[in-house]
């Protein structure tokens, strides 16, 4: 199956999943040779800021 047919599967399974814990994806489209995916924007920190506040680095080491 073709990246772009697989793709275009992939978007519409993920569109249409609605949870708490999912952010919502609204589109996927193509620019050029670039694949794009337009979602929700969650405001908050990401991981690496997170890992940084909250844990010890040393537990690992």
């Amino acid at each position: 199956m073709a990246l772009q047919t697989r793709t275009g599967h992939f978007s519409k399974l993920v569109a249409g999943l609605i949870h708490t814990n999912i952010i919502q994806s609204f589109r996927l489209g193509k620019t050029g040779e670039q694949y794009l995916m337009t979602m929700e924007y969650i405001h908050g920190v990401n991981l690496a800021q997170f890992l940084d506040r909250h844990v010890e680095l040393s537990r690992f080491l």
